[in-house]
């Protein structure tokens, strides 16, 4: 512990995406926690690209807690910096980075590794056709790179089919909505089977995955508002039995290691209620370090303090 306390730690933050504020919150909350505890820290607000890529901003620094939620930290931008200025890091490298934060290109690659995820697809604005053969009920429609939940929305099949036989066989105006809302953000339109079951997730640190835990929103899904706002959302320990919990285990750390992530992460996935099987929906390599965060929360019923989880993701990204 001595050892880590002398390392010279940037907690870096903010950033220019639309999780700014959000990664503020969880930066504020890592520099606090390592100061209190006698750390060297110092917290570094990212406040443009120029900034992101200047080798100037990591200066004199020893390891990099990152904490840029998004582009710029979740994308492969600022490990690819800091492995030029030789500096260590919290969390996986640019490659990994790079593949968990396109959802076309993670899920891909769980599909090879013989992980299940919802039936899914590219679409395009303009292109009404693509939906003419679209026999689902229930669908998500969501951007391939970004987080949060920013610009998802799930959608109940109005008839027999997505368009609007009053107007002229025009597509349904809540999906046109709903795509043109993903369309705003970066990457690929994704639309996807939505799967009905339980939402759970798995904060993994090193080689330890931590307690499942169960959402249960007070929404249809879990939004930008349950996740932060966190009125009327439970939180609770998946009802398990051991055996199941070491297979969830498994399937976590095998859809983790799959993009060749490491350090620290969290994988999201639902356990379907139709079938019992689970489908990986992502994995986030930066996730949430607020009050409401779900990688503090999987530590506490692991035992760890959110002062001792700082510690493990320290050790686990410097060893």
């Amino acid at each position: 512990m001595d050892n880590l306390k002398k390392l010279k730690i940037g907690v870096v933050a903010g950033g220019i995406s639309s999780e700014r504020d959000i990664s503020l919150k969880s930066g504020g909350a890592v520099y606090e926690s390592l100061i209190k505890n006698g750390f060297s820290a110092k917290l570094i607000d990212i406040k443009s690209q120029e900034q992101l890529v200047s080798l100037a901003t990591y200066k004199g620094l020893d390891l990099v807690f990152i904490m840029i939620h998004g582009k710029g930290g979740e994308d492969g931008q600022i490990q690819s910096i800091l492995k030029i200025a030789k500096i260590k890091y919290t969390g996986s490298n640019s490659t990994s980075s790079r593949r968990a934060f396109d959802k076309v290109t993670s899920k891909e690659i769980f599909k090879k590794n013989g992980l299940e995820v919802p039936t899914h697809w590219c679409v395009w604005v303009d292109e009404e056709e693509q939906f003419e053969d679209c026999d689902r009920r229930r669908i998500v429609v969501k951007p391939s790179k970004e987080g949060s939940s920013y610009g998802v929305s799930i959608l109940n099949r109005p008839g027999e089919t997505w368009f609007d036989e009053d107007e002229d066989a025009a597509l349904d105006p809540d999906l046109k909505e709903a795509l043109l809302k993903a369309d705003s953000y970066d990457g690929e339109i994704i639309v996807e089977d939505f799967i009905e079951g339980k939402e759970l997730t798995v904060a993994i640190v090193g080689e330890n995955t931590y307690p499942a835990i169960e959402i249960i929103p007070p929404n249809e899904f879990y939004d930008f508002s349950a996740k932060y706002d966190g009125i009327g959302t439970k939180y609770i320990p998946a009802n398990l039995s051991p055996k199941e919990t070491k297979k969830l285990s498994e399937l976590c750390l095998k859809a983790f290691k799959s993009l060749g992530c490491s350090g620290w992460g969290r994988v999201d996935l639902i356990k379907s209620k139709d079938n019992g099987n689970y489908y990986i929906l992502e994995v986030n390599t930066v996730p949430g370090m607020t009050e409401t965060s779900l990688v503090p929360k999987a530590a506490k019923l692991a035992g760890l303090s959110f002062d001792d989880l700082l510690v493990e993701i320290i050790k686990a990204s410097i060893d």
